[in-house]
């Protein structure tokens, strides 16, 4: 899911590092989702509740990394008609 939505600015706006960085989140996030639902076949409510947790965290910060990083936010402001696409 990460990658259709950052794949248009991907190749000229994101970095090698940070593109790497945000695939290991996802990857994280997507077994946290695996987890989750595993747990609840189970009927385990503490590592449905980790795992929800862990999910939630990786959300998080792939959020921080994408709105809060300054060479990712001049980027997408120097060219805002050519990141649209």
């Amino acid at each position: 899911m990460l990658s259709t939505v950052l794949t248009p600015i991907s190749c000229a706006s994101i970095p090698m590092k940070v593109m790497k960085f945000l695939t290991c989140l996802n990857a994280v996030s997507d077994e946290a989702w695996r987890m989750v639902e595993r747990a609840d076949k189970e009927g385990d409510n503490r590592a449905k509740l980790r795992a929800l947790y862990l999910a939630q965290e990786t959300t998080l910060q792939t959020v921080d990394v994408i709105t809060n990083s300054k060479m990712l936010i001049d980027e997408a402001f120097k060219n805002p008609i050519q990141n649209q696409i």
